[in-house]
């Protein structure tokens, strides 16, 4: 993840990103589109106090990148090789839940966004996923969090 970009280089990366898209994957170009209306107007110290936030928009660029890089390949081999490779939960990640979220309507985006954008988003059962995820890292097993999945 892309820690180091600022607020005002988060926002340029997810313009730039969504234009990008419209050639690439047009689902992922709304959704761009839709998360970049969200914050475009946010200033950017305001947007910075928002720690989710923030780390929302950081997974959502490496999420776009990454996804630049499947479709970059000429043939549906390479990519199912491509996704061959990675450990299982990104397998499944970029496999099954992320273009799934990209193509379909996602009936609860705009509450969790309010939610995330007035501090709102409880994180509720944190302290249960991270004791499930050290549990499942320490068999030697894989774990994706990310705060796309609701």
């Amino acid at each position: 993840m892309q820690y180091f970009l600022q607020a005002k280089e988060i926002k340029h990366k997810l313009k730039f990103l969504a234009r990008e898209a419209l050639v690439v994957d047009p689902d992922l170009a709304t959704r761009l589109e839709e998360i970049n209306r969200w914050v475009k107007n946010v200033k950017s110290g305001s947007l910075t106090a928002k720690k989710l936030v923030i780390l929302f928009l950081l997974q959502i660029i490496d999420d776009a990148e990454v996804w630049f890089k499947f479709k970059s390949f000429s043939s549906p081999v390479e990519q199912q090789s491509a996704l061959n490779a990675l450990n299982p939960a990104l397998k499944y990640w970029y496999g099954e839940l992320f273009p799934k979220w990209l193509k379909e309507t996602d009936p609860k985006f705009y509450i969790w966004k309010q939610k995330f954008m007035s501090g709102e988003f409880l994180q509720e059962h944190e302290g249960l996923l991270e004791r499930v995820s050290n549990k499942i890292t320490n068999r030697g097993g894989y774990v994706v969090r990310g705060y796309i999945v609701d």
